[in-house]
C-alpha cells in the first residue's frame, strides 16, 4: 500500500498540513485535551465540504456515574497508574460486593491495564451529554448526524429498545430523543459515544 501517509502532530498544529480530507476519524483523543472544542475546530478545517467525521468522546452519565464511588477510592487511598496498583485496583472490584462497583468488571476496558487506567486512573477527561456534543458539533447547523455506532453484540438489542421507545424516528437521527433514552439507560455509551457526522 503505496497511498497511506503517516504523521506525528499535534491536533493544534494541524494548519501546517496543506491537505484537506473526506474523512477524518478521531476516537478517544479530544476528551483528553485541555479544550476539546478547540481540538474540533482544528479537526474541521482539514475535513472538505460534505466529508465525514467519526468521533469517539466520553459519556458523563456512565463515566460521572458508574464511576464515581471506584474514582474516589482510588483517589482517597492513592492509587497510582504503575501495574501494580492497577492489578490492586482491579482485584478489589473483582471482590467487591457492591454492585454499583462489581459491574465494571464486565467492562471489556476492565481486561486491559492501559484501558482499565483510562476507564478509572486517567489524568485529565472531559465528559460530554448528548446536548454537549450537539452544541460542540453544532449538530443541525453546520453537521448532520448521521447515527452511532455500537458493539456488534448490543447493536440488535439497543436499536430494538430505542424504535419501541421512539417508534417514530425510523432513521434513529433525533439527538433529543437519545438523550431521554440514555437518561434511562446510563450504560449505554460505556465503550464512549460512538459516532458519525457529515459536514454541510
Amino acid at each position: 500500500i503505496n497511498n497511506i501517509n503517516w504523521f506525528q502532530a499535534d491536533i493544534l498544529d494541524l494548519s501546517e498540513l496543506k491537505n484537506s480530507y473526506d474523512i477524518i476519524e478521531c476516537s478517544g483523543v479530544l476528551h483528553h485535551m485541555k479544550d476539546p472544542k478547540k481540538g474540533f475546530n482544528e479537526l474541521e478545517k482539514k475535513l472538505k465540504s460534505f466529508g465525514f467525521m467519526k468521533l469517539g468522546l466520553y459519556a458523563k452519565h456512565f463515566r460521572d456515574g458508574r464511576l464515581k464511588k471506584i474514582r474516589k477510592k482510588a483517589k482517597n487511598e492513592n492509587y497510582t497508574t504503575d501495574l501494580n496498583s492497577i492489578r490492586k485496583l482491579r482485584d478489589f472490584i473483582k471482590k467487591t460486593d457492591d454492585e454499583d462497583i462489581k459491574v465494571i468488571g464486565n467492562i471489556n476496558d476492565f481486561y486491559s491495564s492501559s484501558n482499565f487506567r483510562d476507564l478509572v486512573l486517567h489524568v485529565h477527561e472531559s465528559n460530554f451529554t448528548i446536548p454537549e456534543l450537539k452544541n460542540m458539533c453544532r449538530i443541525g447547523k453546520d453537521y448532520t448526524f448521521l447515527g452511532w455506532e455500537f458493539p456488534r453484540e448490543m447493536f440488535n438489542r439497543v436499536v430494538a429498545t430505542y424504535l419501541s421507545n421512539f417508534p417514530e424516528d425510523i432513521k434513529r437521527d433525533n439527538l433529543d430523543n437519545w438523550n431521554k433514552f440514555e437518561e434511562n439507560n446510563p450504560d449505554l455509551f460505556a465503550a464512549m459515544y460512538q459516532f458519525w457526522l457529515q459536514k454541510k
